[in-house]
């Protein structure tokens, strides 16, 4: 469900700079730290409980099929974004600080 909305959103920015003729590189990348959710999102998996996101997942799909995204994995230590939505212990939230380059040291 959240990679929809990523996707949702990519693509409004998408259209938000074509308007302004602003050059974008594609594909959008997507960092993931679900293997399932790539392995949907890729055709190769599906399954009787995962009939209520089959819209969902054809919309992705058909977005990376296009080359407009690609979804790739990223393990859930690894997430930067993580910095915006949890509490980090120090060690973690340096880290994260150092690779978006908020801070010098």
């Amino acid at each position: 469900m959240a990679v929809t909305l990523c996707i949702q959103e990519g693509l409004w920015l998408r259209s938000l700079f074509t308007h302004l003729h602003v050059p974008i590189n594609l594909p959008f990348v997507i960092k993931c730290d679900n293997k399932g959710t790539i392995f949907l999102a890729d055709g190769q998996g599906a399954s009787t409980r995962s009939k209520h996101i089959d819209i969902k997942y054809h919309f992705i799909r058909e977005h990376t099929a296009k080359k407009v995204f690609d979804i790739i994995y990223v393990p859930t230590a690894d997430q930067t974004a993580d910095i915006f939505t949890k509490p980090l212990g120090c060690t973690l939230h340096e880290r994260h600080v150092k690779s978006l380059t908020l801070a010098s040291r």
